[in-house]
Parts: C-alpha cells; sequence; structure tokens
C-alpha cells in the first residue's frame, strides 16, 4: 500500500488545421510548399519549402498561449497564469496547488524545489476547503481554454491526466464531509500528524529544527479544524462507524495522557537533534525545552479535546456498516470507486469481477496444493496453515533482514524484464500494526523510499516474497521513485492515482512469477496466489459492505473463507474497508487492467512484443489513470506496429484504439483558415496528376484502382479501427507528418496523426474513397455546420459511411476547406456497385454518378469538362476510358494494376503509389515508384 500525505491522492497543432493533399489537373498549381515539423519549434511550427525557387507557403498556426485563458474569471491568486504556454501552466498552476498543502510537500522532499514554507501544517478548516475547490475550478477552466488536438502526444497525455486529477478533485470535494478524518489507518488525521513529526519532517540543520517547532505549535489549531470538520459532518447526518471511533481513541488518548517527553513528538526530536551537525548542546537543550513545553501545553490538551469529542459522538446514533446507510452514500461510494480505481466501473460490476477472478486463482491454488499431497477435505485456512509450517517461519530480528535479501534478489534478477531502474535506495523499516505500507523518497535526494514491514513474534517465510515484491521492487518503489525521476512535468511525476499505483504493485507479485522467479519455492508460490486471491476478495466485500448491505461479520467471513487468513488480521482489514470505501479495490482493478493490456500489445505484436518496452511505457508516463493508461498502452502498440516493408521506404501501421477525431471534428476549423484560398500556389509545369477508376460489373471482383502522383515521399499503409467507427486501410504520405525518408525508432511519436491524413483508403463496408487536385474547389461557408479539410473528409467517410449514399449525405453536412492544399475532388466506390464524382464548386455540392459499371476520373473538374465518351485532353482519363470500355468494366485485380501501370506518370511528379482496393473481398494490392514486378498484398481482415 502506497502512502501519501494528500487527503484526497493526486494526482495536431501542427496537424489540426494543415490539410496539404497531393492530387492531379491538366493545368495545375504548383506542388503545395509542404509543411515539415519543426522538431525544435515549441509551438509546433511548420516550414515549407517549394521546389524550383517558388514561393514559399509557411503554414503557423496560432502557438496555444495564443488561445483566450484571459477570458477566463480567475481569482487573483491565479491571474499569473492566463495566457502562459502550455507546459508553464502545468507547472505554475500545479506548484500553486503544492504550495496550498505544505505537509504534501514536505512528504515528497521538494520544499527547496518550489520554494516552500516547511514551518506550516495544512489548513484543513471549512473554508480553506472551500477556496480549495473553487481554485481547482478556475485552474480546469484554464485547462479547458487550450486546445487539446493541437498538443502533441506527449502533451495531451498531460492534458487528460491533469483534467482527470483536477475534476475529481471536485467531484470528491462535493463528498468531503461524508469521509472519515479520524479513524484507526493512516489516512486519519492524527496518524499523518504524528508520522509527519517523526519519520517526514527533516531534521538536518538547526533550520530545520525552527520549522519542527512552529509546526508543532500549530497542532493545537489543527485538531481544533478536525473536530469542527466532524460536526460540520455530524450536522449534515453523516457519522462515522462505531468500530472506526473506537479503534482510534486508543491511540489518541494515549497521548492525551502522556507526559510531553514519551510522546512520539518528543522522542523523534530528541533523536534527530542528536544526530543534527552544527548544534551544540546549549542549543540543543532550548529546543528540547521550547519542544516538550509546546507539548505539554497545547499538543497534549489538543488530543484530549479530541478525545472527548470522540467519546461524545460514541453517546449518539452511529452506525455500524458501510456509507449506504449515509444520507447521499450510494453517490458517495459510486465517487470513491472511481476515486480509486479510476474507472467507471459500477458497484455491481466491481463485485462481479471479484467473484469472477476468485472462481480461477482458488483453481490455481488447488493445483499447487495437489502437487504437494495435501488433503482435499480442509479449507483454505487449513491448508495455508499447513503451507505456512512447511515453509517455515523468520523470528524477531531476522524479518527485516529477510525482507532487505529479497529485495536485493529482486534487483539482481530485473534485466529480463525492465531496461530502466530506479537510482533512489529503498529501505526496510519495522511499522506498527499488521498492515505494511511504502513511504516514497524525497525527490531532493534526503531521504530513501522506505517500506514499512509489519513486525510481530514471527513472519511465515511464504507470505515475505509477495510482500517485499509489492511494497519494494519491483512494485511500489520501483514505479514511484522512477515516476520521480523522469523528465516530465512535476505533476506527473507527483500523481497518485490509486488504481495504477496499488494494480502495479499487484502486477509486479504476479510478474515475479511469470519471471520464474517461484520456480523452487511452491510455497512463496502459494503465499502470492492466498495475496491475489485476497485482493479479488476485496472487491467483493468493500462492495458488499458498502453497497449490498453486507454486516461487518459477513464480511470477515466471507474473506476468510475464500483466502485463508486469520480472522483477526481480517477483523483488522475490514476496518480498514469501511473507513476508505472504495479503496480496496483499486488493487485489483488495476492489476487486471494492466494484464489486459499486456495482453493485448502480445496479441496485436505477436512475435515483436517486447516485455521490456511495454514495461518501459507503462512506467515512464508517471502514475495515470487507467483510461489514459488505456490510451498511452495504445498508442505504444500503434508504434511498435510500424513495420517497413519496402526500401521506397513502405510501411505498414496498425492503428490502436480511438484516435479521437470525434471530438476534434466537434472542435472544427475556424473561417479564418479559409482565407487562404487556391491563391497561395503558382502554376506549374509539368503536370502532377493523378487517376482513379472503378471496375464494378463482377460481383466477384468490384475494384476501385487509384494512382498518386506527387513528390518522391515515404508512405504509410495505415490500418485503424475506431471503437465507434468502421475499419479501414488507407494511404498516407508521411511527408506530411515530418518525415523524408527511413523513420527513426525514437521518432515515431508524430505518426499518431497518421490518422487525420489518409489520401485514399477502403473500410470494412467495401467503400472505397480517394481524392484528386482539380483547378478550383469551394463548399462555400455555412455558419451553420462545421468546417473540416479536405483530407479530414476522407477520414470521416471511412469512418462512419457504408457506401457511395452515404459518403455523399456525409460530405454535404460541412464545410469543406481547401486553404492548406490544392483544390480537390473525390472519387467514391463501393462494394454494391456505385460510384460517384464529388465536386465542390461555386458554394455548392457536385456529384456525379455512374451511368455505367464503371467510372473513371483524373485530375480535370468533371461537371465543368465532361468528356464526350473517350475524348478527353488527359492521356490518363482516354487510356482508362478505353479499357473499362472494352472490358465492361470487369477487371481483376492484376488487370486493374496493369492498367494502373500503363497510365502512371514519369518525371518529377511520378506516379508515387498504385493501390487496388478490391471491395468485394476487402483485399488491398499495393505498388510503390511504378515498380510494378513487386506488388504488395494486404488484406482488412490482418
Amino acid at each position: 500500500m502506497k502512502y501519501r500525505m494528500l487527503n484526497s491522492i493526486l494526482l495536431a497543432a501542427w496537424l489540426a488545421s494543415l490539410t496539404l493533399a497531393g492530387g492531379c489537373r491538366s493545368t495545375v498549381p504548383a506542388p503545395p510548399g509542404e509543411p515539415t515539423l519543426d522538431k525544435t519549434s515549441a509551438a509546433g511550427e511548420s516550414a515549407a519549402q517549394e521546389p524550383d525557387g517558388e514561393a514559399t507557403l509557411t503554414v503557423q498556426p496560432a502557438p496555444v498561449e495564443d488561445q483566450s485563458a484571459q477570458e477566463i474569471l480567475l481569482p487573483s491568486e491565479l491571474s499569473g497564469l492566463a495566457g502562459l504556454p502550455f507546459d508553464r501552466y502545468l507547472s505554475d498552476s500545479f506548484e500553486f496547488i503544492l504550495l496550498r498543502d505544505p505537509e504534501w510537500v514536505t512528504s515528497e522532499g521538494i520544499s527547496s524545489l518550489i520554494g516552500a514554507d516547511q514551518s506550516r501544517l495544512t489548513d484543513i478548516s471549512e473554508s480553506y476547503r472551500q477556496e480549495s475547490l473553487s481554485l481547482y475550478s478556475a485552474i480546469l477552466g484554464l485547462l479547458q481554454s487550450y486546445d487539446r488536438s493541437s498538443l502533441p502526444a506527449d502533451q495531451q497525455v498531460s492534458y487528460d491526466t491533469y483534467a482527470w486529477y483536477l475534476e475529481d478533485q471536485l467531484r470528491m470535494g462535493e463528498f468531503r464531509h461524508h469521509e472519515y478524518p479520524v479513524n484507526p489507518i493512516i489516512t486519519g488525521i492524527q496518524y499523518q500528524l504524528e508520522y509527519l513529526f517523526t519519520d517526514l519532517h527533516p531534521l538536518v540543520a538547526p533550520d530545520d529544527a525552527d520549522d519542527y517547532l512552529s509546526r508543532l505549535s500549530q497542532v493545537a489549531v489543527k485538531l481544533e479544524q478536525l473536530v469542527e470538520n466532524l460536526h460540520i459532518s455530524q450536522e449534515k447526518g453523516l457519522y462515522p462507524p462505531q468500530v472506526a471511533i473506537q479503534a482510534s481513541l486508543g491511540g489518541i488518548q494515549a497521548i492525551s495522557a502522556s507526559s510531553p517527553d514519551v510522546t512520539p513528538f518528543y522522542t523523534a526530536f530528541e533523536e534527530k537533534l542528536g544526530e543534527m551537525d552544527g548544534l551544540d548542546e546549549a542549543e540543543r537543550q532550548r529546543m528540547l525545552e521550547a519542544a516538550r513545553e509546546t507539548i505539554g501545553s497545547s499538543v497534549i490538551p489538543a488530543y484530549r479535546m479530541l478525545a472527548e469529542y470522540l467519546g461524545g459522538m460514541r453517546t449518539v446514533e452511529t452506525h455500524q456498516g458501510g456509507v449506504w446507510q449515509q444520507p447521499g452514500g450510494a453517490d458517495y461510494y459510486q465517487a470513491a470507486l472511481k476515486h480509486h480505481t479510476t474507472t467507471d466501473m459500477t458497484p455491481d460490476e466491481v463485485h462481479q469481477l471479484g467473484l469472477d477472478a476468485l472462481q480461477v486463482i482458488q483453481a490455481e491454488m488447488r493445483q499447487r496444493f495437489d502437487k504437494l499431497g495435501y488433503p482435499q477435505d480442509e479449507d483454505l485456512e487449513q491448508l495455508f496453515q499447513r503451507a505456512a509450517f512447511d515453509g517455515g517461519f523468520s523470528q524477531g530480528g531476522q524479518i527485516i533482514p529477510g525482507y532487505k535479501t529479497l529485495i536485493e534478489e529482486a534487483n539482481q534478477n530485473l534485466d529480463e524484464a525492465f531496461d530502466i531502474r530506479p537510482a533512489a535506495e529503498v529501505d526496510v523499516k519495522p511499522g506498527p500494526g499488521s498492515t505494511a505500507f511504502y513511504v516514497s523518497p524525497a525527490v531532493d535526494g534526503s531521504r530513501p523510499g522506505v517500506f514499512y514491514a509489519p513486525l510481530g513474534g514471527s513472519e511465515p517465510h511464504f507470505a515475505m516474497p509477495t510482500l517485499a515484491y509489492h511494497e519494494g521492487v519491483p512494485g511500489h518503489h520501483f514505479q514511484i521513485s522512477l515516476a520521480q525521476e523522469m523528465d516530465m512535468p512535476l505533476f506527473r511525476s507527483m500523481a497518485g492515482f490509486t488504481g495504477y499505483i496499488e494494480g502495479w504493485a499487484l502486477y509486479a507479485e504476479r510478474l515475479a512469477a511469470d519471471l520464474g522467479w517461484y520456480e523452487d519455492d511452491p510455497y512463496g508460490d502459494l503465499g502470492r496466489l492466498q495475496m491475489e486471491a485476497f485482493r479479488a476478495a476485496r472487491l467483493v466485500v468493500d462492495t458488499g459492505l458498502h453497497d449490498r448491505q453486507w454486516t461487518f461479520d459477513q464480511a470477515v467471513d466471507f474473506l476468510v473463507e475464500n483466502t485463508g487468513l486469520e480472522r483477526g488480521f481480517i477483523r483488522n482489514e475490514v476496518v480498514r474497508y469501511l473507513v476508505w470505501p472504495g479503496q480496496a479495490a483499486s488493487y485489483a482493478v488495476g492489476y487486471f487492467k494492466l494484464l489486459e493490456l499486456r495482453e493485448r500489445a502480445q496479441d496485436v505484436l505477436g512475435e515483436d512484443f517486447d516485455l521490456k518496452a511495454f514495461h518501459h511505457t507503462v512506467l515512464s508516463s508517471g502514475s495515470l489513470p487507467l483510461e489514459v493508461l488505456d490510451d498511452v498502452v495504445e498508442d505504444y502498440i500503434t508504434l511498435a506496429s510500424l513495420q517497413q516493408v519496402s526500401e521506397y521506404p513502405l510501411y505498414v501501421m496498425h492503428y490502436q484504439g480511438d484516435y479521437g477525431f470525434s471530438e476534434y471534428l466537434q472542435t472544427g476549423l475556424q473561417p479564418a483558415a479559409m482565407d487562404a484560398g487556391v491563391e497561395t500556389y503558382s502554376m506549374h509545369e509539368p503536370a502532377w496528376a493523378c487517376t482513379g477508376f472503378a471496375a464494378l460489373s463482377s460481383s466477384e471482383d468490384r475494384l476501385m484502382g487509384r494512382n498518386f502522383d506527387w513528390l518522391d515521399h515515404p508512405a504509410l499503409l495505415l490500418f485503424t479501427d475506431p471503437p465507434e467507427g468502421y475499419a479501414s486501410v488507407s494511404m498516407v504520405d508521411l511527408y506530411y507528418l515530418g518525415y523524408d525518408g527511413v523513420i527513426r525508432d525514437d521518432d515515431r511519436l508524430n505518426l499518431l496523426r497518421a490518422p487525420y491524413l489518409p489520401f485514399d483508403g477502403m473500410n470494412e463496408e467495401g467503400l472505397a474513397v480517394g481524392m484528386m487536385a482539380v483547378s478550383e474547389a469551394d463548399s462555400g461557408y455555412d455558419p451553420d455546420r462545421v468546417t473540416i479539410s479536405d483530407l479530414n473528409l476522407i477520414r470521416l467517410v471511412l469512418d462512419d459511411a457504408a457506401d457511395v449514399d452515404e459518403a455523399v449525405a456525409l460530405m454535404g453536412e460541412y464545410n469543406i476547406d481547401f486553404g492548406g492544399g490544392p483544390p480537390i475532388h473525390y472519387f467514391l466506390a463501393d462494394a454494391s456497385g456505385n460510384s460517384a464524382v464529388v465536386e465542390f464548386l461555386d458554394g455548392g455540392m457536385q456529384v456525379l454518378p455512374n451511368q455505367v459499371d464503371w467510372q473513371v476520373s483524373t485530375n480535370f473538374l468533371v461537371s465543368k469538362e465532361q468528356p464526350v465518351g473517350a475524348s478527353s485532353s488527359c492521356w490518363r482519363y482516354n487510356t482508362s476510358y478505353q479499357a473499362l470500355e472494352s472490358s465492361g468494366g470487369v477487371l481483376d485485380p492484376q488487370a486493374a494494376m496493369e492498367l494502373l501501370a500503363e497510365v502512371s506518370q514519369p518525371g518529377d511528379y511520378a506516379t508515387r503509389w498504385s493501390v487496388v482496393y478490391n471491395m468485394t473481398v476487402s483485399e488491398i494490392s499495393l505498388v510503390m515508384g511504378r515498380e510494378y514486378d513487386q506488388v504488395y498484398t494486404f488484406s482488412l481482415d490482418e
């Protein structure tokens, strides 16, 4: 379990409007100044170079910081955040959040990094909490003023993660009075205070001691704020369960009845002052006396006041079970589940996930027990007692060294699965009670990570490896330290999304088995399975307590029967679940998501799957909400699927998941984006051209053939399968994504924009589409319609249209922006035997359907220059027309490719690719660079 000193755990600029398209026409504009991504430009500007000394077109979308953040009404404290560049906004706004929580700053060891005052405790008064929510709302409003679609991929991850964090703070803020700030676990304010003073507050120099004393003098105020918060909750009819009060009172009363010099506030201070360099004895005694006086006159009375208040709460009506008994309890529990699991899973879904997982895990347990020859008629508690006895025990002083040895051995066996490691060290110390937990290292290096291990009289060996891997390596310490050390925005390195953090730690337990670390330790493997069953059973128990009205004893009985764990330990655990709704569900939900993502990557990548690369991806982005992690891993799978299939170069890539196109369309382009128009381009000879034809007579081979003629650029055959659209394959000119040759392994991020730039393609419904340049194009402008780019229109058709009629209808719903590239028209064909040329002229749309079972299109305006029969000024049109007329519109893929070879264009603007889309069987034949002796074939189903 990961501990943080925070009540609520933390947390194509260029391409969006760039729509250049190669195409063809008889009398043509000069080739567009082809924008290449300037990888050194923070604003994502793109510059173009024109061949032959032609004028240069420079595309410079407005940088993110120029957007209208200034229009948002901001509290005066946040006025300096308006209009900042995106990364600066992230750092400054999150620093502002951190400075409002000085205890969190201390726990992370970043006070010197952000100039924080370590002499203060965190204010928890109701007015301060309300002010924080208002500020979170304002910071979220600023975030939403940035155009997410214009950000590069890594900044989009930051945007999504920050948005989730801020929205979660606001969502949970609505339920702040439902929470239990006094409880017997580490989230209790009284325990957080103790850990702050005994373990987290630095005591290296005399100034640190002065800060310690200052904070000590504020304990009474903080506990008064705590009591006021409890009182507010009571007035709303919100009470903690009786067991939480009872279990918390003992520790509070112990301090309230102590003399100052035996309290942990004094003993820790005394010990660390004794180790402080540069402190003379007189000064040391002065500080100790100041501490003793403050504790006696302020801290102890404050604990006494808290104890008396809690004692009084025992005399009023409190409940014994889950939050379902509270006013608004169902809504609070759903919010708590979302907060901890970072998913939208319902209580029913979480409950069933646990039941299903238990069946699988218990079957694996039975296999292990059978191998050891254990009886079939014993229950899990008896069987694990056998395993504990047979596996042996560590006693007293052997326990901590035993955990250290396990962590050292784990560090020595990581190379098979990891290519990154944290620099921070991890220590193991005895912890209070029966629950293990981990405290992250200080970012400034002043404190290592610490695994606090439960220290009883003895510890069964079979339980120790799993706990060491979970809390230490490769679990919490490994993941959290790496996040702190990564070069990413501060909030990303410090974020603490429970589903990810606890899911990773549980995944680390399983990974140890996958890597063979238990091959010679059958008892340790049983210990791993017991813990996996424990986490699965907690899904059932957490939802049982808080949603299904289970009693305390029901929860205890279920856990004992399904895990074999000792009843006394389980009773303490159930108290934890009662006072921390939803948190216990985060472990298994995150674990199963990580397993799902790994299996998805293995399925898609096959032999190309690299476990180290997968782990690098998961760990190098820091802690993330699981829905954001899903997107990050899908991007990794997408980029890892890239294969170069020819020296042209031609690449193939399979895009995983949603590329956010529907969200982008909702934004649309501004009317000003249409201002450049075709005047941007000059006339140029020789012509650069394209050819398209549909051969539709044969029901076995309904084909669309297409030559794309343009400059010599690398190309990509892209497979997509959006969750709410049709699967498709499309061709992309990679120069428009900033690539002018072979793609390096470390330079793939721009490929995530490839879905926005299809030049032609076919979807699973058998609809094919391509574009060709023409002399003019004008869709007009209707303020009631969204404006999209000419290539975005092809993506829209591939994703959402099943046939030519649907494609034409979609095209008529948008303003089309041709300002970023040459004017074009579109050629459509489908598996039912229909085709059409679609042109945008004089503010309207012209649709010219096929009159026979075939159709030809090149780069002249059909609606203005319709040839009679085969008579045309375009030799490519004439040749194609005659071939289709003589065959009656019947071609097989080989004959179609031979026709494309016949009408291919040599020279400066040669045919780049020739593609035949077989719309009947969803197959693609592809030739690159007029090398017609090498035909590549693909299936949309692959």
